[in-house]
């Protein structure tokens, strides 16, 4: 083998070692209802309101938690069922 293959091979070993280690760190983030709550009551507070829209409170859980569409989608209704939220015809209200 030359010199070339060795580097091209260990290249590709190298990105898929990231891209492994990259997936499983996103497959094993906790969400914690505690800090769920937090963020809710803090976003509320920040607005001073307590009735805002159902996408306002996707993009501030996305961007709160950095997370995929499907995380978001996790997370808003762990906080429904646990009585932070409650959503009445497209608005969201403080639980």
């Amino acid at each position: 083998m030359t010199t070339a293959y060795i580097i091209i091979a260990i290249g590709v070993v190298g990105v898929l070692t990231i891209v492994v280690s990259v997936y499983l760190h996103k497959k094993h983030i906790h969400y914690h209802e505690d800090d769920l709550k937090q963020a809710i009551n803090e976003y509320f507070d920040k607005l001073g309101e307590d009735t805002v829209s159902e996408r306002a409170i996707w993009q501030m859980i996305q961007k709160r938690y950095n997370c995929s569409r499907k995380d978001t989608l996790y997370l808003v209704g762990l906080a429904r069922k646990r009585g932070f939220i409650t959503q009445v015809d497209g608005k969201v209200k403080r639980g």
